[in-house]
């Protein structure tokens, strides 16, 4: 028997709200879209951000945000998803790993400064949930782009995810916090970046933006984040011991 290491939780009532979106025979980008930015944005507090079919286009929207060039390297963790490699290198862009520290599992942010060249950016994956110290992220001097696609939830203090970076990106693929059943959300704290981001979607052919029907169920699943978000935490506790 499979026994999945991540597995989204979806609710009767979920599948509701796709059903309702169904009986519209709204297939593109449409309401149900609108209305699912309007809950992340509630729920993730940023300045402006929209929600692309995969992970992979969100990367590559956050790069081209950056206006990031040709051979310009770009810090990722070792532990990050394969397909960053895959966007970096049709980008030609150069990667530079960063290893996980033995305690820890998270990416040894110290090692940026003895890199050289010196990456222009850098791609926090936050694996298995682990935030960085937020003083030591805002002190580096290369703009980031935060992945809270496993850290959705999570604090570090007062601080929590999806603050950290200018950028963030979080997947709402199959076995996420969040799920739509595909997609991803790409988005800027600032209003600066959030202007680039506006900039970038209204130039965005439609194809490439999410669906009502994966809209309609990432809506169904940010309404109750929170509860979701708290069972994982007693689950987690009840694990522990």
């Amino acid at each position: 028997m499979s026994v999945p290491v991540f597995r989204s939780y979806i609710r009767r009532k979920d599948m509701d709200t796709v059903l309702n979106c169904l009986v519209t025979d709204s297939v593109g980008p449409g309401e149900y879209l609108e209305r699912f930015m309007k809950a992340a944005r509630e729920a993730l507090g940023f300045d402006y951000g929209f929600a692309v079919r995969s992970p992979y286009m969100a990367l590559e929207f956050a790069l081209d945000a950056l206006a990031l060039e040709e051979n310009d390297v770009v810090a990722v963790p070792a532990l990050a998803p394969s397909y960053y490699l895959r966007v970096l290198e049709k980008r030609r862009m150069r990667p530079a790993f960063l290893d996980a520290k033995v305690e820890t599992g998270m990416a040894d942010l110290e090692a940026l400064g003895s890199l050289d060249p010196h990456p222009k950016a850098l791609i926090l994956f936050e694996s298995l949930g682990l935030m960085h110290d937020p003083d030591v992220v805002r002190s580096l001097d290369i703009p980031v782009v935060e992945d809270i696609s496993h850290s959705l939830g999570a604090y570090v203090g007062e601080t929590r995810s999806g603050s950290l970076g200018q950028l963030g990106i979080l997947g709402l693929e199959h076995g996420g916090l969040v799920t739509a059943g595909g997609g991803a959300i790409v988005f800027a704290r600032g209003r600066r970046e959030g202007s680039v981001l506006r900039n970038l979607a209204g130039a965005a052919v439609r194809e490439l933006l999410m669906t009502d029907y994966n809209a309609a169920l990432g809506l169904a699943q940010f309404r109750d984040m929170e509860s979701s978000i708290a069972r994982r935490r007693e689950y987690a506790s009840l694990f522990a011991q």
